[in-house]
């Protein structure tokens, strides 16, 4: 990747964590059925195992709040351990 589709790689990201994020607090608040959130995680979970999405990651997870970032890493952590 050429520095501006890193660049361009880096706000996707940001974009779809984020998004992920509400639907996750939404949940957390009983706006959404339980189970909402987990069922979005594929995509963007598949991202942030990547090279450069875990390095996004690594680098900015400590913008999202506590929880949300330790349901993150559960999930990341459950996909690390299926391919292993």
């Amino acid at each position: 990747m050429d520095e501006i589709d890193n660049l361009r790689f880096q706000y996707l990201l940001s974009d779809i964590v984020w998004f992920s994020q509400h639907i996750w607090d939404r949940q957390q608040r009983g706006l959404f059925p339980k189970g909402e959130w987990e069922r979005g995680t594929e995509i963007f979970t598949d991202m942030l195992t990547s090279r450069r999405g875990a390095a996004w990651w690594d680098h900015n997870k400590s913008g999202f709040p506590p929880a949300f970032r330790a349901d993150v890493d559960k999930v990341i952590d459950s996909k690390r351990h299926k391919v292993a």
